[in-house]
């Protein structure tokens, strides 16, 4: 084969391999994969009309994020966020994100983003037709809008892994009338608080809301794991087993 042809058939592998990634990392934080899932290769080599090698370096991709496992000899397997896990990743996003109010306090916001951040969030009547997905979205956005206006591009990076981590726990954070208005209150208090350039009050409330969403997590996790394995429709090879 020419270079040419070769440098055209390793762009392609590595374009089934990326949306093999993209593919599998949204069922998995989706929770539509349950814990221990065994995710193989010739099954999944079937369903994306692919040969096993792509699928092999996917998942190798996935497991080097942490989304699944490489068991020795038995392929590979979802690994699924625990509840430790849970809030491994609130408590790392409470230290970034108070770390974005402390120093947009210290030294305010433009009025286009104060506007941008807090018209969402004005009418909790209005949101409470809004389906849950389209509440997390918004809360996903005025936080990561918050980080974009500090402007710390790692910081950013971090809590868009977590976001998506996190999206599904999110969603179930919503699914309650009352966590609207708090959380309607919570984001006009933050906001509030850096115009005033009160840094103490500013940190206070980031960790008010994000422990607020902390709160219900245990609950949340139940829920996810239970609905896994009741939405779960991914072919599994016969003999293996989770």
């Amino acid at each position: 084969m020419t270079k040419a042809g070769t440098t055209m058939r390793d762009s392609g592998d590595q374009d089934s391999v990326r949306h093999i990634v993209r593919t599998l990392r949204r069922r998995i934080v989706a929770w539509q994969y349950p814990p221990q899932f065994p995710l193989v290769e010739e099954a999944l080599a079937q369903e994306f009309g692919l040969s096993r090698s792509p699928v092999r370096q996917a998942l190798t991709h996935l497991a080097a994020e942490g989304l699944v496992e490489r068991l020795p000899r038995r392929g590979f397997r979802v690994q699924q966020l625990k509840m430790v896990d849970v809030e491994d990743l609130y408590g790392f996003r409470l230290a970034l994100e108070s770390q974005v109010v402390r120093a947009l306090a210290s030294r305010g916001l433009d009025e286009q983003t104060l506007a941008r951040l807090r018209a969402p969030w004005q009418d909790p009547q209005a949101l409470a037709s809004e389906p849950v997905t389209r509440l997390a979205e918004l809360d996903e956005g005025f936080h990561l809008g918050l980080a974009q206006a500090h402007g710390n591009a790692l910081i950013i990076r971090h809590l868009e892994h977590i976001n998506e981590r996190l999206f599904a726990f999110r969603e179930l954070d919503f699914d309650g009338n009352d966590r609207i208005a708090s959380t309607c209150a919570e984001h006009g208090g933050i906001l509030e608080a850096i115009v005033a350039r009160d840094v103490a009050l500013a940190c206070e409330l980031i960790e008010r809301n994000i422990n607020s969403g902390l709160g219900n997590v245990e609950d949340a996790l139940v829920r996810l794991v239970g609905r896994s394995y009741l939405s779960s429709t991914h072919p599994v090879s016969k003999g293996v087993s989770p």
